[in-house]
């Protein structure tokens, strides 16, 4: 398993994509760093009645494949609630095969 370390993102009011879909996902984290509300939904629900929403100043959803399922490789976008923008952080674990084990 490994970190995936994307750039700290501005949401605005736009729904924007902030994960693309991989089934190599098995959780990642969001993190709302800005002062803006954000909701976050995962692809075929955008929308904000089917969002999760993370307060400003360090709202956070956690989501592993344990527990989510298949929800978790799915692609998922964000926008701001309620205002110009925020600060989205994203970190994403993902299996990553060996490359040192051949089949």
């Amino acid at each position: 398993m490994s970190p995936r370390l994307p750039d700290l993102g501005i949401i605005g009011g736009q729904i924007t994509e902030i994960l693309k879909q991989d089934p190599s996902r098995i959780g990642a984290i969001f993190a709302n760093t800005g002062s803006i509300d954000i909701g976050i939904v995962p692809s075929g629900q955008v929308g904000p009645k089917q969002s999760f929403v993370l307060a400003a100043l360090g709202g956070t959803l956690i989501v592993h494949w344990r527990e989510d399922g298949e929800l978790v490789s799915q692609a998922w976008s964000a926008f701001s609630v309620t205002g110009p923008g925020s600060t989205l952080l994203v970190i994403e674990a993902i299996i990553q095969k060996n490359p040192a084990v051949s089949p």
